[in-house]
């Protein structure tokens, strides 16, 4: 400054523009970091959160113990000097590599531009991913950026939370999917046996290898056959002797193929008549294609044949 005189009375102080040249600025930068790290570092390192310092070519001028720790490093003197996007913040969370000129602190360093990042991983000395949320403030004197202070927290319990709600509400929602469907299927049993009482002819299902393993009452009613009787390919010697090798093979042929099934046979009926029927039957399938069982019905036949001209 200089005194102006012009005028009587006390001198006046007239303001002039204090200009620093490179090497002042650094060196006022690194008095401040200094003074930083002398008298703040107790307080830095009494904070939960992570906190580092970077230069303005990005290296890592300061890390507390909380950022050290979660980074996975006994102490924060093998991170001081190391270029921290290649130390902490090289990779995507997939493990693909992390330019540096798309690194949001990159750009605090060297456009001056605050970021806040949500969601974003650092890695641990170990490899290991470290999800994060950071705020990185740029270090200004004047217009000069001389680095940046990066705060960091580990979100990892925050996500786990988020995960395990999300699995919950799936949990939840896939079982009142799965109730839902049970109850359809047992309204659709329901419907399925009343309909088949309903019904003038005979009911049945078999495997998709197309044999009896289920008990067939309507069947058994008929026919006079035991389960044990009709179980597996027991029911073909229901079928009048000369009908079949001719029913058999038919029936074959319609489950290897998984085509609708349907012929004309004479049935015993349990007082020893044989009665003409037409057997009918189709697969059920499973999502994937697959037949899951066979649905066949065999109506009597016998009055209507008579009662034709």
């Amino acid at each position: 400054m200089k005194l102006d005189n012009r005028a009587a009375g006390p001198p006046r102080i007239t303001p002039r523009q204090v200009t620093l040249t490179a090497h002042e600025a650094e060196s006022l930068a690194a008095q401040a970091i200094a003074l930083l790290r002398d008298r703040g570092e107790s307080v830095l390192n009494a904070i939960d959160d992570g906190i580092y310092i970077l230069d303005g070519e990005g290296r890592t001028l300061f890390v507390n113990t909380a950022g050290a720790r979660m980074l996975g490093y006994a102490s924060a003197r093998e991170m001081i000097g190391q270029p921290q996007h290649q130390l902490i913040h090289h990779s995507y969370a997939d493990g693909s590599p992390f330019p540096v000129e798309e690194c949001p602190i990159f750009h605090s360093v060297t456009d001056g531009i605050q970021q806040q990042v949500g969601g974003d991983t650092f890695w641990r000395k170990d490899g290991t991913a470290l999800p994060v949320d950071y705020t990185s403030i740029p270090l200004k004197e004047g217009r000069r950026v001389l680095g940046a202070v990066i705060t960091f927290r580990d979100v990892s319990e925050h996500i786990q939370a988020e995960q395990a709600a999300s699995r919950l509400a799936g949990e939840r929602k896939a079982h009142a999917e799965a109730e839902t469907a049970r109850a359809a299927l047992a309204r659709n049993e329901r419907r399925y046996r009343s309909l088949v009482e309903s019904v003038a002819a005979i009911v049945w299902t078999r495997t998709p290898e197309g044999e009896f393993v289920e008990e067939q009452s309507m069947w058994c009613a008929f026919t006079g056959q035991s389960p044990d009787e009709a179980r597996g390919r027991g029911w073909l010697h229901a079928v009048h002797p000369d009908d079949r090798q001719r029913i058999a093979a038919t029936w074959d042929a319609a489950v290897a193929s998984g085509m609708r099934y349907e012929a004309m046979l004479r049935l015993r009926r349990a007082d020893g008549a044989y009665r003409r029927t037409v057997a009918r039957a189709v697969p059920v399938r499973e999502s994937d294609g697959s037949v899951h069982e066979w649905i066949g019905t065999h109506t009597d036949v016998t009055e209507l044949l008579e009662q034709a001209p």
